[in-house]
């Protein structure tokens, strides 16, 4: 589930879960983040973009950086440095 609006600044709390075959569920630990600031408020924002696409281990994480000063950018954390 993603959030793609919420009230600036404010925390939300999730956790993550697995129905089992014998229909009772799972539950991770309690996780949380804190929403965008309001619009045209000066902030730096990180976003880390990771995924499985089912292929070959790539053995890489990639990071994307936004900097007003230093432009944004992506970075690969690991062996495979194609961005």
């Amino acid at each position: 589930y993603i959030v793609v609006s919420g009230w600036p600044l404010c925390r939300y709390t999730y956790r993550l879960g697995h129905r089992l075959l014998d229909g009772t569920h799972i539950w991770s630990k309690s996780y949380s983040f804190r929403a965008s600031p309001y619009p045209g408020q000066d902030s730096v924002q990180r976003v880390v973009i990771f995924g499985d696409m089912g292929k070959v281990s790539s053995l890489c994480i990639v990071v994307f950086h936004f900097d007003p000063v230093f432009n944004s950018h992506f970075t690969c954390l690991g062996r495979n440095r194609w961005f």
